[in-house]
């Protein structure tokens, strides 16, 4: 067969990722070219008849309408991220294939499709290799992307020329960036709705940060959205309600917050709560720019995936969250196949499909923390050495057993088959 992958956007990761299911196809036989861009949703057909495929796969992506795909090809969506508009985008055929990273509740795929769903995993390089003598000279990392913080609209006036600024809304929720600072455009998009009454912009805030309760790995998105748009209702029972691009508007900023604020939540709570136990801390990622109170820990990008390998293994602790609690991501495999050890929190979907049960057992494989004892968890595991390298040993033997690349292609061709 023929695939041709398409990854969500033209960032380093996105690339990495479709790259390395691609060659794993390659090598289980199969021809597989992995674009270093998205897919235009008017180009996906000629691509697709231009380069003889058989099976289009796109990250975050349902099938595209117009124009529709060759009879012959198979379509596969693969959901790492799902928002409260994703729904209104569905668009499938009973032969097609939906993964998410995950749990597909869980994640925020909560319909019933006409076709089969099921979970697929990122996975590593049968060859990745640890980094050589890297000292262990660092207590905690944190590598990954956080929201720039929302703006302070509480003084803010109208915007005359609104529609013209509404027209930068597609990043949200499509979330059509580029790396490094572009992963800062949603942050940019929102602030242009200081158009938007002050009054209604802090109750959506302060819904969120009501609601939410950082560290639990329990983020429902279409509950928070809900709880969201009874807040819109709340306030525009007393007043005019919304109309035209206004109503546009506050549904971007409901997609936006229901998903990324929690994000924002979570790893400001983490990080604050471990600089009370060492200031030893190093941040890599887009948006951390934008947080001052971390800017004496935060690096430049990390330009190669050896440079991202060696800041585990020089790590002690590499700190992760999720705020769905599905912890079986990318940067979790990556760092375990490196022998680096993992501090997670909890969750109650930790036993569903991409969460951490499945794979790998607290104290074991990796360290647990709950949002009330992060500080106790981390000083006991900076002074337990042995501990960390053994769980360390025991992931990286368990990511070559079930977490290649060449498993998630196996599993695409068997879910084919069926």
């Amino acid at each position: 067969m023929r695939f041709l992958i398409a990854p969500n956007y033209p960032a380093a990761y996105d690339r990495r990722m479709v790259q390395g299911l691609a060659r794993a196809l390659v090598n289980v036989g199969h021809e597989a070219r992995a674009l270093d861009g998205p897919l235009a949703e008017n180009g996906a057909a000629s691509a697709c008849r231009d380069g003889n495929v058989d099976v289009l796969l796109q990250v975050n992506r349902f099938r595209p309408r117009e124009p529709a795909l060759p009879a012959n090809v198979r379509h596969i969506a693969w959901f790492q991220d799902v928002f409260p508009g994703t729904h209104d985008a569905i668009h499938v055929q009973p032969g097609d294939l939906i993964y998410t990273l995950g749990d597909a509740a869980a994640i925020g795929l909560s319909v019933d499709l006409p076709c089969p769903v099921g979970c697929l995993l990122t996975g590593i390089d049968a060859d990745i290799a640890v980094p050589a003598d890297t000292p262990g000279d660092l207590d905690f990392s944190l590598c990954g992307y956080i929201p720039p913080p929302l703006p302070d609209v509480s003084g803010a006036h109208p915007v005359a020329d609104l529609a013209s600024r509404l027209r930068l809304l597609g990043a949200i929720g499509t979330r059509k960036l580029t790396q490094g600072a572009a992963f800062e455009a949603p942050y940019a998009l929102v602030r242009e709705f200081i158009a938007l009454p002050a009054a209604l912009t802090a109750r959506l805030r302060s819904a969120v940060e009501t609601d939410y309760r950082p560290l639990h790995g329990e983020l429902d998105i279409h509950r928070m959205e809900t709880r969201l748009r009874e807040s819109v209702a709340a306030w525009e029972a007393k007043r005019p309600p919304l109309q035209g691009q206004r109503r546009h508007a506050i549904d971007r900023v409901i997609d936006y917050l229901a998903r990324e604020h929690p994000r924002l939540l979570d790893r400001t709570t983490l990080l604050r709560t471990i600089l009370r136990v060492s200031a030893s801390l190093e941040i890599y990622g887009p948006g951390w720019s934008k947080h001052p109170e971390f800017s004496a820990f935060h690096k430049l990008m990390l330009q190669t995936k050896a440079d991202l390998l060696r800041v585990y293994r020089r790590s002690r602790i590499n700190l992760a969250n999720n705020t769905h609690g599905l912890g079986l991501h990318s940067r979790t495999l990556e760092c375990m196949a490196v022998e680096g050890f993992i501090f997670m929190h909890g969750s109650p979907n930790d036993a569903k499909a991409g969460g951490m049960l499945t794979s790998f057992e607290p104290g074991v494989h990796f360290g647990r923390y709950e949002a009330d004892t992060i500080e106790d968890d981390a000083r006991r595991w900076l002074t337990d050495a042995a501990g960390r390298r053994r769980a360390g040993e025991r992931a990286a033997a368990v990511v070559r057993q079930r977490h290649l690349w060449r498993h998630r292609a196996e599993q695409i061709l068997h879910d084919l088959r069926q």
